[in-house]
């Protein structure tokens, strides 16, 4: 794998950490001179011997029947990755680009004779409280093994490569990892933290004032669909759109300005959730002059809400078409 110095993970616990977090694995060797693959997750295993990496695959998938001590085997594993927007950066020019976190496992394999541990170990790993013996009976998972192969890859070489815009100034890593969590990509936002020092990881909740906690309750959920998770006297938890909303008793002081909360909401959507609002009366406090389908609306404690179709970078280009006075971009 090509791998430059700034993208270099050579820390070996610190891959043992990502190969167990991202355990579906990649497995590539050749095969009656090609490359044959099969998908599977593999479980790691350290011991005085070295690194292992069990798992099993169909008795049927001939790939086993091609694996020797003599035979190479490699084992990708991939985390959070997605595409990076040069618009993100805090200056120019550059180019679009992708990250991704990537470990590889170079070794060879052997096959287990008795494959009752490796499921074992395996069912530990993923179902740490247990299965009912009702959902997996005994004798049911022994008549099973005989339809699996099990095996274990010794590993004779670890590669890491996370690229994380490393080699970007902090300014251009903060830009990417704000515009990668308003994507809803917190995964790979995430992983670039560690690389880009403490950052702000986007809004954590929003919390309203409201008169009535039910009326305002029945107006999100009914209303926006939003979920409720928890109501008590004097306030509410709910999620819209996976957002945490805290809906809160208090005395309420709507203010007149522009400050509002913006749902977003897909095109195919917009027309139904607008129609919905107005058959439940909803007020509109403003009408839409800008880029993306809008729906300006207030909440039975007059606060300033907003349907949205679009996102920041489709946002960004209608304003790079059409400039609003004295803007700049960064």
């Amino acid at each position: 794998m090509y791998t430059p110095q700034h993208f270099a993970v050579t820390d070996t616990p610190s891959l043992h950490d990502f190969v167990r977090a991202n355990s579906f694995a990649t497995l590539i060797s050749v095969v009656d001179g090609v490359p044959f693959a099969s998908h599977v997750p593999l479980l790691l295993r350290s011991d005085d011997t070295g690194d292992h990496l069990c798992g099993h695959v169909a008795r049927a998938n001939p790939h086993w029947q091609h694996w020797s001590a003599e035979a190479p085997v490699l084992a990708i594993f991939q985390g959070a990755h997605g595409y990076i927007s040069p618009s993100w950066y805090a200056k120019g020019p550059a180019v679009p680009t992708w990250n991704y976190q990537a470990v590889h496992a170079t070794g060879t394999i052997r096959l287990v004779d008795d494959p009752a541990a490796t499921l074992a170990a395996l069912f530990g790993f993923y179902e740490p409280a247990g299965i009912a013996a009702s959902v997996m009976p005994p004798d049911y998972v022994s008549k099973l093994s005989d339809y699996i192969v099990a095996f274990e890859l010794d590993v004779t070489q670890w590669e890491g490569k996370f690229k994380l815009s490393q080699n970007r100034p902090q300014a251009d890593q903060a830009g990417v990892i704000q515009a990668l969590h308003a994507r809803g990509e917190a995964a790979l936002a995430q992983a670039m933290q560690p690389a880009a020092g403490p950052q702000v990881g986007g809004i954590n909740h929003l919390t309203l004032a409201v008169t009535e906690v039910e009326r305002s309750v029945r107006f999100y959920v009914d209303a926006l669909g939003a979920r409720l998770h928890a109501q008590w006297d004097k306030g509410a938890y709910l999620t819209v759109g996976g957002q945490w909303l805290c809906l809160s008793h208090d005395v309420v002081s709507a203010g007149t300005d522009y400050t509002h909360i913006a749902f977003s909401v897909s095109p195919n959507d917009f027309t139904g959730l607008v129609t919905r609002l107005q058959q439940q009366g909803a007020r509109t406090w403003k009408d839409n002059r800008s880029e993306g389908d809008s729906f300006y609306f207030l909440d039975p404690d007059d606060h300033r809400l907003e349907l949205h179709v679009g996102d920041l970078a489709s946002r960004l280009a209608a304003c790079h078409a059409a400039p609003w006075a004295g803007m700049q971009f960064f």
